[in-house]
């Protein structure tokens, strides 16, 4: 499938670990300690984003998630992985991939970033969500970064 078609994975490298092994650098990488580091951090973005958990319960409470659009085995295909630290995470990912409201201010976020060729064709979106009893509330786009695309 990934050598003809377009492809949407859900669930990080965690689960889906020859993902990485496609040659793209990414900004956003989930580490070993359950969280998000930003290996370029932009003006008023954090190298690391962990989730948040409520102090007497135990529940989540914020959870972060990446939204990675990257050519697949073939430029020709695209592969699309939508994964969150937590469930509630990769549940908000995909709710911002399918909702109007969402892809329209990730729409206006990759217009802005235009160049001559127009918007990036290869992009990570970091989301951050508000969880309410286990389900996501409120989604937010954190940042948007072009991908750089190493094939030889």
């Amino acid at each position: 499938d990934l050598k003809k078609h377009n492809v949407i994975l859900l669930g990080s490298a965690w689960v889906n670990d020859w993902v990485e092994k496609l040659p793209v650098k990414e900004d956003f990488i989930y580490s070993v300690d359950a969280s998000i580091l930003n290996k370029e951090p932009l003006a008023g973005e954090k190298s690391e984003y962990k989730p948040k958990y409520n102090e007497q319960t135990g529940d989540v409470e914020e959870d972060y998630a990446i939204i990675t659009v990257k050519p697949g085995v073939t430029d020709e295909h695209r592969l699309m992985i939508l994964a969150g630290l937590l469930s509630e995470g990769t549940q908000a990912a995909a709710e911002c991939v399918t909702k109007k409201e969402y892809l329209d201010a990730l729409t206006q976020r990759l217009q802005h970033m235009s160049d001559k060729g127009g918007p990036p064709k290869y992009y990570q979106v970091l989301l951050k969500v508000a969880v309410d009893n286990g389900i996501p509330t409120t989604v937010s786009i954190l940042a948007v970064h072009p991908l750089k695309v190493t094939r030889n």
